[in-house]
């Protein structure tokens, strides 16, 4: 019985690694020997049942994606459990000592709080601080693989928040297959003004400029839509002292006077395989 409960482990294994090299996804493939005999058959079932749905999902998608549906939600911030969904970081986790926090506010949004401190620390390394981010946490897909979203349907990212008056860069992550192009990630910059009012931001992908790294790129190359990995925000001052803002959704919407394809200068080739391209400090 054990030798053939082992043998079921290894094919377990196998069919997994199997599934991961044919998907041609990235993920991390569980051990094995944490699995009981019937949680790996369980386990089989549900990721061959979750497959077959995003693959109707996906067909479904390209019958929607032809009725040219004009908008899509990505993330309505109206539960702790959506919330949850994202995650914060800060430069005090590297030395520094900006530190922020995430939290489902009492007016049912998003809160994103905490305090901007420029001291260098005295590593001898860093030369740079005052860094805070949130940013959406990857989802998995069957077979424990890391998904993406398609958002080839729309052209605008919209945004509905409320600031302090300071600076802010909303951040779109691909998902990148190449080492020379994983860290890339395309911002564009958001002013906020203030006060009591909240205001809805709309940002074309024309307009999203690409960076590696924290360096730009000022020869570019429009982002590829369909491998959208996650999103966030991010504050980059040299003003010590709190921040606040508050997001109340995130979504995608199709602007059918928008018709520029990209709004700066840009080599000519497709993001993921220019290797060429320039860049500059932001």
């Amino acid at each position: 019985m054990k030798r053939f409960r082992n043998s079921l482990y290894r094919l377990f294994d196998l069919q997994l690694s199997w599934m991961h090299s044919f998907l041609n996804t990235e993920g991390v493939v569980p051990d094995s020997s944490r699995f009981s005999l019937g949680e790996s058959v369980a386990e089989m079932k549900y990721s061959i049942k979750q497959w077959i749905h995003e693959n109707k999902t996906e067909v479904n998608s390209q019958y929607r994606n032809q009725a040219h549906q004009e908008q899509l939600t990505l993330f309505k911030f109206d539960s702790e459990e959506i919330v949850n969904q994202w995650a914060s970081m800060g430069d005090a986790e590297m030395g520094g000592r900006s530190k922020s926090t995430l939290a489902f506010g009492t007016n049912k949004k998003l809160l994103w709080t905490g305090n901007v401190d420029t001291a260098v620390p005295r590593d001898g390394t860093t030369f740079q601080s005052g860094y805070v981010g949130i940013r959406s946490r990857p989802f998995l897909c069957s077979f424990f693989r890391t998904g993406v979203i398609d958002l080839n349907p729309w052209n605008t990212i919209e945004i509905r928040l409320r600031g302090d008056g300071r600076r802010y860069h909303f951040n779109l992550q691909i998902d990148e297959q190449f080492e020379q192009t994983y860290e890339d990630l395309f911002f564009h910059p958001i002013f906020t003004r203030g006060g009591p009012y909240w205001e809805v931001i709309q940002i074309p992908f024309s307009h999203l400029v690409l960076s590696n790294s924290g360096i730009m790129a000022y020869q570019t190359s429009p982002p590829e839509r369909a491998l959208f990995r996650n999103m966030g925000f991010s504050l980059v001052e040299h003003f010590d002292g709190p921040f606040r803002l508050e997001i109340d959704y995130i979504k995608v919407l199709q602007d059918d006077a928008h018709k520029q394809a990209h709004a700066y200068e840009y080599a000519g080739a497709t993001h993921g395989y220019d290797f060429g391209t320039k860049y500059d400090k932001i």
